[in-house]
């Protein structure tokens, strides 16, 4: 159904939502100017808010590549991991992937499929992070994940047998079954669980608390117990199979190293904050919002860190939730004339709009600013 629109009578319209902010802030606040032309029925955030003009300034841009391509196994990274050398920068969301997901990711690798790429950033010197898998657990680690974050931790959760911190902020453990006799996988029900043809959490493969041999035997075991019939050929996929399943440790996953790759070349914030917009900007499209709170991780995560907390107190005391997103968007309405997220993005950067380039001094300032 089609939007009705009108027009409002400026003599007798009370514009409650600004009322209410110019009483919160103590001050008096613009108020719409309704004889303004009205916006393109669907304008967006990916509208043309300080869009970068034309300039003829000439500027020296190329540079030689800061990264590099290796190949890691997949048990070297969950070590690395549990030592605490990689971990999550702040700007990283937390573990939102369903069990179907990490079911897919496990079925990918088994049958040889090509499961996406690891990016780390490799810093001069230890910095503030996240351990992979385990939430806001304090860290200081020189190579951090700027893509693969759902990957890694789904793996390390699984590998590990671990429990993982979810976007609700709960622990929970992620338990996939596996069936040797056709090597599927499967998030367990009721009826896997019960079916004696599947190990019910594949974790088992590589905790050590049973050998693999001896997995197969009692799998087999239980079988017969259930007078299912076992032939040879029922046999050896089962071995197969749990070989397969178990050599997928040794998966060597392609990982991008972002690093200095010669002596004038450093890997700045800006260039990790920019790098992990054009990755997320790939495929499922992120939100501007997603970005402006990218740019206060890399910069300024305490700042960050205080919206998310004043927006978890706010929906507490109201009735309606109030999420970061919302709250960053009407803090810059109001402290800097800008509502759409891509105009908020670009100032906050510093980004001059004539020439597209960034100003740490106006970044720091702008920064400041908002913090009040």
């Amino acid at each position: 159904m089609a939007r009705m629109r009108r027009r409002i009578d400026p003599e007798t319209h009370q514009p409650e939502a600004v009322t209410f902010l110019a009483a919160a802030v103590e001050r008096p606040l613009p108020q719409p100017d309704f004889g303004a032309v009205e916006a393109d029925e669907g304008e967006d955030d990916d509208g043309g808010d300080d869009e970068v003009l034309a300039s003829r300034e000439p500027r020296a841009r190329g540079r030689a590549p800061i990264f590099e391509h290796s190949q890691r196994s997949i048990v070297s990274l969950i070590s690395d991991i549990e030592l605490g050398v990689i971990a999550l920068p702040d700007l990283q969301r937390p573990f939102v992937w369903e069990d179907t997901k990490v079911r897919d990711l496990l079925d990918s690798l088994f049958v040889g499929f090509p499961v996406g790429t690891v990016v780390l950033w490799h810093t001069a010197e230890a910095r503030d992070a996240r351990t992979v898998g385990r939430g806001a657990e304090a860290n200081r680690a020189n190579a951090l994940v700027i893509d693969g974050q759902q990957r890694l931790t789904a793996l390390y959760a699984v590998i590990r047998g671990a429990e993982v911190i979810d976007r609700e902020g709960r622990k929970r453990r992620i338990k996939i079954a596996f069936r040797p006799r056709d090597g599927r996988f499967e998030v367990p029900d009721a009826a896997i669980r019960k079916d004696p043809e599947f190990l019910a959490d594949v974790s088992e493969l590589w905790s050590g608390k049973r050998a693999k041999g001896q997995i197969r035997k009692e799998l087999l075991a239980g079988l017969k117990m259930h007078e299912r019939e076992i032939d040879a050929a029922y046999g050896d996929a089962v071995e197969h199979n749990l070989d397969r399943v178990q050599g997928l440790a040794d998966f060597r996953f392609p990982v991008v190293d972002i690093r200095r790759t010669n002596q004038n070349e450093e890997v700045t914030e800006e260039d990790v904050a920019e790098i992990f917009v054009r990755i997320n900007n790939q495929g499922m499209r992120l939100g501007q919002a997603d970005f402006v709170l990218t740019l206060l991780s890399v910069f300024h995560g305490a700042l960050r860190d205080k919206f998310e907390d004043r927006a978890a107190e706010i929906s507490v005391e109201s009735v309606v939730a109030v999420d970061t997103q919302q709250l960053l968007r009407a803090t810059c309405a109001v402290g800097f004339g800008r509502a759409k997220m891509r105009a908020i993005y670009r100032f906050l950067r510093g980004v001059d709009p004539s020439t597209g380039e960034t100003s740490v001094a106006e970044r720091e300032q702008r920064l400041a600013e908002l913090r009040g």
